[in-house]
């Protein structure tokens, strides 16, 4: 990864919330856990350079991906170039001006397998369940925290009305805990990869 932003001239932006997940290991743990298969179309928000979109394109039917960032944009479209656009179609765009709903259905899109950029997780959880009730699941890393928010019981002290709101659209499981060592840059917060099952209200 620090070869490939060498190589465009890209600089993490801190206010995009930039920590790429660089561990294949894990990447491929998460391809696996996920149960990413050749039936689904994957939504993956903050594709970066395209370390997990690459281990998921000969799984699954199709990725969608929205990146904001238009040289990451640029480096991804190259770096991606034999998935694109027979598995891959790469949208740039700010994820959190998207309309997931549309997006969802024009692209047919069954399930999210994610790196969420840490500034927008925490909304973009709720929006996306709102907005888009095709979506049955989603699989993320995330910040440990707001996992706890989202998993808090009645008396906890992560219990909030974000954990309320949530548990009325999803039930969420945290899988595995990832290590602040398998990012680049290093986030100064511990994460989680987690599971969201859209609930059928």
């Amino acid at each position: 990864t620090a070869l490939l932003l060498n190589k465009y001239d890209i600089r993490l932006k801190k206010s995009l919330g930039q920590n790429f997940l660089i561990d294949t290991n894990i990447l491929k743990k998460i391809a696996k856990v996920s149960g990413a298969d050749e039936n689904d179309t994957i939504l993956e928000i903050g594709s970066g350079l395209g370390s997990l979109t690459e281990i998921l394109a000969v799984l699954v039917k199709n990725i969608v991906c929205i990146e904001v960032d238009p040289k990451l944009s640029e480096a991804f479209r190259k770096e991606m170039a034999r998935f694109i656009p027979i598995t891959v179609t790469l949208l740039e765009s700010d994820a959190m001006k998207v309309d997931y709903g549309i997006l969802a259905r024009e692209f047919k899109i069954n399930k999210i397998i994610s790196n969420l950029p840490y500034k927008i997780a925490a909304p973009l959880i709720i929006t996306i369940l709102k907005n888009a009730p095709g979506i049955d699941k989603m699989y993320l890393t995330i910040q440990k925290d707001i996992a706890e928010r989202l998993t808090a019981k009645a008396g906890d002290k992560n219990y909030s009305s974000y954990t309320v709101k949530s548990a009325l659209l999803a039930d969420f499981k945290i899988l595995f805990q990832i290590s602040r060592t398998c990012f680049m840059p290093a986030p100064n917060v511990d994460s989680v990869f987690m599971e969201v099952c859209r609930k059928n209200i």
